[in-house]
């Protein structure tokens, strides 16, 4: 066969049971090809490695380049973008151009031009078209999500977030259908009070879902690696669900890391490594089964904030007060209907109208589940006091 099985480094699992191959460059280019659970590798102008996450297998592949752009471009300037049932596109790192690996080549798609005007947005993929949102150009930050239009080569604005908030290089998170950010209203302090708030691409309408402090947690000494909704930080990675507002951190073998990811069940970690007796650096891709990793590393799990609208609803332990006061007066009204001698006259004497009148309306709830808005209209006249309901 003209094309072999590239013999990449093979170790042995430096960490419990992770796949590690041996990279030519600490910073290569690294996309996901979805449909066949596959990583693309580009650390050369000449070729490609295709890494199968089933198989385990890396396979060279000769690759082919536009004339308009380079390797090291490609590198720097270009932020890779895929989905499943999408092809593989790589998107100006500042918003404009376009390009698509097509089989063994780099092609560009759009008639647009680079205009470097979201630098450290959210890239993102939805619905086949990349996205991206916020980031900094032409002396200010924006609030701004644009689209692609395949149609027309073009980038339009989809949606501007009123009022505005600064996204530069911060955490992102996607959805089916919604895309989460955590943001900052305040440009002179980029790590205050950060609030995340959710783009729905139905109603075409923003959501507050809270704020954190979590940026003040870290060490300012050492920069934070942002990858998605996933933090680096010194020998810790952090994995933020904005959509519940909670925090998972791992404790990772070394401080050295520099990128990371989370594809199909599976947690990328790309880091140097030097062979000191001969003076040599290249990169190291260790590739983990999530479950495996979460074993290996997991240390807590946290909150960021307290989403939105648990305000409104009534706490567990309000809850379950509630619950299990219903229960006893239901236990005490079978009881005294029990007994021949005063049943009745509990029944009529011992419970009033109102609780009669307030058991009945929560018979008749899905589940017997009442809100405590729900009894207000029963009791709120009496003004009572927590311990009473």
């Amino acid at each position: 066969m003209k094309y072999v099985v590239l013999m990449l480094f093979l170790c042995c699992s430096l960490v419990g049971k992770a796949q590690s191959y041996r990279l030519k460059i600490v910073d290569p280019v690294i996309c996901f090809d979805y449909n066949r659970n596959t990583l693309i590798v580009i650390e050369d102008s000449t070729y490609q490695i295709e890494i199968s996450l089933t198989t385990k297998k890396a396979i060279k592949k000769p690759l082919k380049w536009d004339g308009q752009v380079s390797f090291n471009e490609l590198r720097t300037e270009f932020v890779p973008l895929s989905e499943k049932g999408s092809p593989m596109y790589f998107v100006d790192r500042g918003c404009g151009w376009v390009l698509e690996l097509r089989n063994d080549s780099i092609i560009r798609i759009d008639q647009s031009f680079h205009h470097q005007n979201q630098y450290g947005g959210a890239f993102f993929m939805h619905d086949g078209r990349p996205h991206v949102f916020g980031g900094y150009g032409l002396f200010t930050t924006k609030s701004i999500l644009t689209s692609y239009d395949f149609n027309k080569g073009q980038w339009f604005l989809v949606s501007e977030k009123r009022p505005r908030v600064s996204f530069v290089e911060s955490i992102f998170q996607k959805g089916r259908e919604n895309v989460r950010f955590l943001c900052t209203n305040e440009n002179d302090f980029p790590y205050k009070n950060n609030s995340a708030y959710t783009f729905n691409f139905k109603t075409k309408k923003w959501a507050f879902l809270g704020s954190t402090l979590f940026y003040d947690t870290l060490n300012k000494l050492y920069k934070q690696l942002v990858c998605g909704n996933l933090i680096i930080h010194k020998d810790k990675l952090y994995e933020l669900d904005l959509l519940r507002g909670k925090l998972v951190q791992y404790r990772l073998n070394n401080d050295m890391y520099k990128r990371v990811y989370m594809f199909n069940s599976n947690v990328l970690l790309v880091s140097p490594y030097t062979l000191h007796d001969k003076q040599i650096t290249y990169g190291l891709l260790e590739v983990f089964d999530s479950t495996q990793f979460k074993k290996e590393f997991y240390e807590r799990t946290g909150y960021l904030y307290k989403v939105k609208g648990s305000e409104s609803q009534v706490s567990e332990s309000w809850f379950y007060a509630i619950i299990i006061s219903i229960v006893l007066v239901i236990i005490g009204l079978f009881w005294g209907l029990k007994s021949p001698s005063y049943g009745a006259e509990l029944y009529s004497n011992g419970v009033s109208d109102q609780v009669q009148e307030i058991l009945r309306f929560w018979l008749t709830k899905p589940e017997y589940i009442l809100e405590l808005s729900e009894i207000n209209d029963f009791v709120n006249y009496d003004n009572p006091s927590p311990d009473t309901l």
